[in-house]
This record gives C-alpha cells, structure tokens and sequence, in this order.
C-alpha cells in the first residue's frame, strides 16, 4: 500500500544513523538503475521503505532497522558488529536455497540501528555481498506490483535529505 501522504522523517532514524541508513538505501537505488533502470522501484508502505529490484526487496529501512538482502555465499566471515544481526536464510538444509526462490543463494540482514554500535564498518563489511545481491536480483523480472507501487516523492524526499540527486525508473512519471 503506497503512503506518500506521509513525509520521509515517519520512516527514519534521526541523527547521524538515519543519514548513514539513507545514503546506503541512496548507494542500492543508483547500482539498481544501472543495472536495470526499468526493473527497480522505490515504495513507502506503513512503516517502511522498500526498495524492489526484479522479483525481490532489496532493502528496507524503517525507523528502528535497516534490512539488507544479501548473497549468502559472499557474506563476510567476520562483521564488526555480529550482535546488532541477524541472518535469515531459505533453508537449514540448504543456506543455498536462499530466502527468495527466484534468487538462489539469497539471506536477510537485519540491523538494529539503535543497537549497532558500528555501523559503518558493518555497511562496509556488507557491501560486496549485497551488490551482488543487487546483480542477481536485476537478472530477474520485475515485480508486476512494483511499477504501480512506486513513489516518485519518496525518490525526491530521499534526494532532498542526502543533497544529492536519485534516479528515476526509466518507466516513472512525474507524481507531483
């Protein structure tokens, strides 16, 4: 359910750890543009954030947590801040199943952010794995859902507060 009657402090953190979370959910936006400006969008549910990307959510940010997709089989043995995580992943049998079928090998990145004490040497730490998270969920056909769902404000409203410009799907028109 889109919610752009909202503004974008509903949704984040304040401070420093809410720009931190902004400008990784920023970083995942640009890499799904170039990697397929027509199969990503940007939606405010409730309480959330969502970024889609082909089938899946890539990231979620509210203001409690911010939640990465990741490839389970890139994620760093050691995090900066273990204690503020949790993985979450398709199968015990298999990690490999992974959490969406559409993306083998696909796990789930809960961060407290009141809680990680490290935020950025996590981020970091978690990068490489959720860009290729990024490259194999934009192998996939976008959502039906996410191009009706998408919010061309929030994409403004996220810019605004990073002071930098976002891209647009290559399907998003103007919503103002």
């Amino acid at each position: 359910m889109r919610n752009d009657n909202k503004t974008l402090k509903d949704y984040l953190p304040s401070g420093p750890t809410g720009v931190l979370a902004l400008n990784r959910l920023a970083a995942s936006i640009d890499k799904a543009n170039s990697l397929s400006a027509d199969r990503w969008g940007l939606s405010l549910l409730r309480t959330l954030i969502r970024l889609n990307l082909g089938m899946i959510e890539v990231v979620t940010l509210s203001p409690d947590e911010l939640r990465l997709v990741l490839d389970w089989g890139s994620v760093p043995d050691e995090l900066p801040d273990v204690d503020a995580m949790l993985f979450v992943v398709g199968s015990e049998d298999d990690p490999f199943e992974g959490v969406y079928p559409s993306v083998p090998g696909s796990a789930i990145c809960e961060i407290t952010l009141s809680e990680c004490t490290q935020l950025p040497a996590t981020l970091l730490a978690l990068e490489q794995s959720h860009l290729t998270l990024l490259r194999n969920a934009s192998l996939t056909t976008r959502n039906p859902k996410t191009k009706t769902g998408h919010s061309v404000s929030g994409i403004r409203a996220i810019s605004t507060r990073i002071r930098r410009e976002l891209p647009q799907p290559r399907y998003a028109k103007d919503d103002s």
